[in-house]
């Protein structure tokens, strides 16, 4: 029998051979034997011989003793056919030998530190957003090509993402995603886009590449939708830390996340009734009530408010959307717009609010158990005082004025302050402000065009305003950029019908404080108002913000007119002065220094030094200049330097004869017209018109640089009883002049003309909403200081 080959895979064949092999080999191995005893028998070996020959003998194969490491492993391979059906299933897991651990026989030591994530627990809940920003390597970006980092400014690559299979998932913003298989071996990309992905069946892990512009609150989540955003992490179910598994004062400053403590876990935070913060909005956007967000120009969206479960809250009659959190801000239920409460559910701790932007306007969320409900705040508990100036930008003249006055004759009505008035916002978004403020008032209004043409701002007072007596409206505007406004208009619905509106263009980047003249509007009727408008006209319908920051009506209590007699004419000194000065009426002499006692052709003459004297004795006569000579040079051509000239000699004049007022102002130039008037402004406080023009003023003047005048003389019973209409309805100031009284007519005011203007006065002197004043008597008794308008001192303490 012949030794058989055995091929290197142990098959049934081999196995046969190695087994045949193995039974020659014994059965050589027993003839040896046989031989060997027959040769001790026969004296052929001798004894130490033969040992030696058992001992080699037994050290070849035994039956029974074959080991693995008998076995050349190259070429001992075997399949499953050489096992058993139970020694297969065995192997396969799915016979009941040791296949399974038994229960709480893996300890902790079976796993590598690691190994187990929080998907593969039953307590750790991961945030629905999958990335992680405290993984992100900043100023990197995966390589598209090889799937590997490498720098890149202003990116930031995530950490490897577990995503599902078949499953859609959304990105918040822009972000490029790149898929890896199960051993996290790159597949390919998809571009720069916040669309849904669906994962495809080989990809087991993706990474992210997002630029640095959208990393702040990018959120990845499973779905087709982006909903609320949430920090990624991970919550552990029924973890329970008493106050004893953290040491006292063992938690630093640092280790707390910005923005993360709430009001109510610190001490020394006090919050009002109303929890609607208005600067914590999200502009621009609906909450739906699924707790979708989305673009709408026309909507905004509160900040989580914490809330009580089991009690009831409301807003101040406000139509809301509403959508309820737990205290993980999951997603728990929603409602459309109402006005009816909501009672907050046992699971729930925040809320979160729809407003529509004609809602805004001062809306209120407060619980029902508190009555007393106001503007939101938050102060601080035992606070100190602090004193000091306000940047002008933040805020407009805002100091306190403790001045007590004995004699007050006029108010303000605070339209945008007071009691149980109602603010709406047409065509634009109006909210509370409190960023930029005047001077008391707690808050502004900070209106948003929204892109719109004619957004404005409405005002309703709580019963209809009496309009008379009214001067003028006065509006403290914070423009952010002139480029985008190019005027500002105040508009007025008058009960029963009809409008009131003035509006300017002379408006400024910053602070702008905007009179508008109530007789410079339509006050044909001038009754009650329903009301008020503020109107912002933007360049090209751009979106810009304009804050609101004061609105008051000025009312004196009295209208008023200074009496001009140009020039200074004996005929007016005789006739017209001591009628005026019987019904309480003074007049200002605007005199000629120069032209003293000269006789005037068709009028009388020119005030001579003794007459002038005459009147200076006298509490109705004030005294200011016309020109020195009007014969020798019109102040309309004259220049700079002899304008100068002039008024030093004509205010010489004033002081040497004890005629200078304590305020003096140039109640004149020669025919209203001096082009180089500039070059008085610093040797009198103000001036008469130097461009023409007859129209009212008010008090303050309109321009100190420039006070509108009106001509008495000339004109038609109907035309003085105009003048007295407005007079009465507006409350303003009247700057009336003329020359002699001669009834010659012409530049002179007759006898007639006179007669019918000083009745005129002495009814409204009577009826006792009429007075006369003079310039100086009007500096005095509102004492405003001296500065380049005379306007901003008058505001400031009133």
């Amino acid at each position: 029998m012949g030794r058989k080959t055995i091929d290197a895979f142990l098959d049934r064949q081999n196995l046969y051979n190695m087994n045949s092999n193995f039974d020659e080999l014994f059965r050589i191995v027993e003839t040896v034997k046989d031989v060997s005893l027959d040769l001790v028998n026969d004296g052929k070996l001798t004894e130490e011989q033969f040992q030696q020959l058992q001992i080699e003998l037994n050290g070849l194969l035994k039956k029974g003793e074959v080991s693995i490491f008998d076995i050349n492993k190259s070429l001992g391979k075997i399949d499953q056919t050489f096992l058993t059906e139970e020694l297969i299933q065995q192997i396969a897991g799915n016979a009941d030998v040791n296949a399974i651990p038994a229960d709480n026989s893996i300890t902790t030591e079976k796993f590598s530190n690691k190994s187990v994530t929080p998907e593969k627990t039953n307590f750790a809940i991961t945030s629905k957003n999958l990335f992680n920003i405290d993984t992100a390597i900043k100023d990197k970006a995966i390589n598209k090509t090889t799937g590997l980092i490498e720098t890149l400014p202003d990116w930031f690559a995530s950490d490897f993402i577990p995503v599902e299979k078949g499953q859609q998932y959304k990105r918040s913003k822009y972000a490029e995603i790149l898929t890896y298989d199960n051993n996290k071996q790159y597949i390919s990309f998809y571009g720069n886009s916040d669309t849904v992905l669906t994962i495809p069946s080989t990809t087991s892990y993706v990474r992210l590449n997002i630029q640095s512009a959208n990393i702040n609150e990018f959120q990845f989540e499973k779905g087709s939708t982006t909903t609320t955003f949430q920090d990624y992490g991970i919550t552990v179910d029924g973890l329970n830390l008493t106050e004893n598994s953290i040491k006292p004062n063992s938690i630093s400053n640092d280790k707390i996340k910005d923005k993360t403590l709430e009001k109510s876990k610190v001490s020394f935070i006090q919050e009002s009734n109303n929890l609607f913060n208005i600067q914590t909005i999200t502009r621009d956007k609906s909450l739906a009530d699924n707790g979708n967000i989305t673009d709408n120009i026309n909507y905004v969206v509160s900040d989580y408010i914490d809330v009580v479960p089991g009690e009831t809250y409301n807003t101040n009659d406000k139509q809301y959307g509403y959508v309820l959190y737990d205290s993980f801000k999951n997603y728990i239920g929603g409602s459309g717009q109402t006005t009816t409460s909501v009672t907050i559910p046992s699971n729930a701790k925040y809320i979160r609010l729809n407003i529509t932007n004609i809602h805004l306007v001062e809306f209120k969320f407060f619980n029902v158990l508190n009555q007393d409900v106001g503007d939101y705040s938050i102060d601080i508990t035992n606070k100190p005082n602090i004193t000091g100036s306000f940047n002008e930008s933040i805020s407009y003249n805002k100091k306190t004025f403790e001045q007590i006055k004995t004699k007050k004759d006029f108010e303000f009505i605070d339209l945008l302050n007071m009691d149980n008035r109602n603010i709406k916002a047409v065509n634009s978004r109006v909210t509370d402000s409190f960023e930029k403020t005047y001077k008391h008032n707690k808050k502004s209004f900070s209106l948003q065009t929204l892109g719109n043409t004619v957004p404005e701002m409405r005002i309703t007072p709580p019963n209809p305003l009496d309009l008379v007596g009214i001067q003028e409206f006065d509006l403290v505007v914070y423009i952010e950029d002139i480029t985008k406004v190019s005027k500002i208009e105040l508009g007025v619905i008058k009960t029963g019908g009809g409008t009131w509106s003035v509006s300017t263009s002379e408006i400024k980047e910053g602070w702008n404080r905007l009179r508008f003249y109530v007789n410079e509007g339509n006050i044909t009727t001038w009754d009650k108002a329903d009301t008020f408008r503020v109107i912002i006209y933007p360049v090209n319908s751009a979106n810009t913000k304009v804050v609101i920051a004061d609105l008051k009506a000025l009312k004196p209590n009295k209208a008023k007119i200074i009496m001009v007699n140009d020039h200074g004419y004996k005929g007016f000194k005789d006739t017209a002065f001591p009628k005026l000065k019987n019904i309480g009426v003074p007049t200002t002499f605007a005199i000629n220094p120069g032209r003293l006692g000269t006789p005037v052709s068709g009028a009388s003459s020119i005030l001579s030094q003794e007459e002038i004297e005459e009147l200076a004795s006298s509490p109705f006569s004030e005294f200011s200049y016309h020109t020195w000579n009007p014969l020798e040079k019109a102040t309309k051509d004259m220049s700079e330097i002899e304008l100068k000239e002039e008024s030093a000699k004509c205010i010489y004049y004033l002081k040497k004869n004890g005629l200078k007022p304590d305020y003096l102002w140039r109640a004149a130039f020669v025919q209203n017209l001096a082009p180089n008037h500039n070059a008085i402004d610093n040797m009198v406080e103000a001036y008469a018109s130097w461009s023409e023009g007859n129209s009212f003023e008010a008090y303050p003047f309109k321009d100190s640089r420039n006070i509108k005048r009106i001509t008495i003389h000339g004109r038609t019973t109907t035309n003085i009883d105009s003048y007295f209409d407005t007079l009465k309805k507006t409350r303003c100031v009247a700057i009336f002049y003329t020359h002699d009284i001669t009834d010659n007519g012409g530049i002179h005011m007759t006898n007639a003309e006179l007669d019918y203007f000083v009745s005129k006065i002495e009814q409204g002197v009577n009826e006792g909403w009429l007075e006369g004043t003079t310039y100086s008597d009007l500096r005095t008794r509102y004492e405003i200081d001296r500065d380049s308008s005379g306007i901003n001192d008058f505001f400031s303490v009133n």
